[in-house]
């Protein structure tokens, strides 16, 4: 069996390390290149409870009433992106029923539930 290869393949087969014998071979079988084939990888699940982030929020938050910047000093965020997101993560974890939040004197406050 005579095969042709273009400059386009012959490039592509170098950079995933295929040599010119396995493709013949594998058009001739291909069967063979089936076993091959990987199969995908599963991605980890973590539970819910497991996330270290909302471990950490959960560990710096008490049954006392906190306001947002004493929150943000506790866990030492410093940078405007971290605040942000600890913002999110505390509308999440509210809307999840684990923590409250209460407004005193215009400024909002958390405690666990």
């Amino acid at each position: 069996m005579l095969i042709k290869f273009t400059k386009h393949a012959l490039e592509r087969m170098r950079l995933r390390n295929i040599s010119k014998e396995e493709i013949i071979n594998a058009i001739e079988n291909p069967d063979q290149i089936l076993n091959k084939i990987q199969k995908p990888k599963k991605m980890l699940e973590m539970p819910q409870d497991s996330n270290p982030i909302t471990n950490k929020i959960l560990n710096v938050l008490s049954d006392k009433w906190q306001n947002f910047q004493r929150f943000a000093n506790r866990l030492n965020l410093s940078d405007k992106t971290d605040v942000k997101y600890l913002q999110l993560k505390l509308k999440e974890l509210e809307r999840k029923r684990i923590i409250k939040m209460d407004v005193f004197d215009n400024v909002k406050h958390w405690k666990i539930s």
